[in-house]
């Protein structure tokens, strides 16, 4: 007895890739430029690299100045 997929291409009706298939695509894309853009922004010196090393050294400052940010935020909507 085969096992049913409601995902698979056979079971779709019309030509083409399925909507699952056509969203795994892109989630996977979308994720490859994040990757990319996230590496090449943490290159020596860049700032995302310095906010990266004093999360690292300080995690509970940066928590308090982030929880701070957002109160402040907040408040003004």
């Amino acid at each position: 007895m085969s096992e049913y997929d409601p995902l698979s291409e056979s079971t779709v009706t019309g030509s083409g890739p399925s909507a699952a298939t056509q969203s795994t695509d892109t989630l996977a894309s979308a994720s490859r430029r994040v990757s990319e853009a996230t590496g090449s922004g943490r290159a020596p010196g860049t700032p995302l690299d310095t906010i990266a090393r004093l999360v690292r050294e300080a995690p509970l400052h940066s928590l308090m100045i982030a929880f701070l940010l957002g109160m402040v935020v907040a408040r003004r909507r």
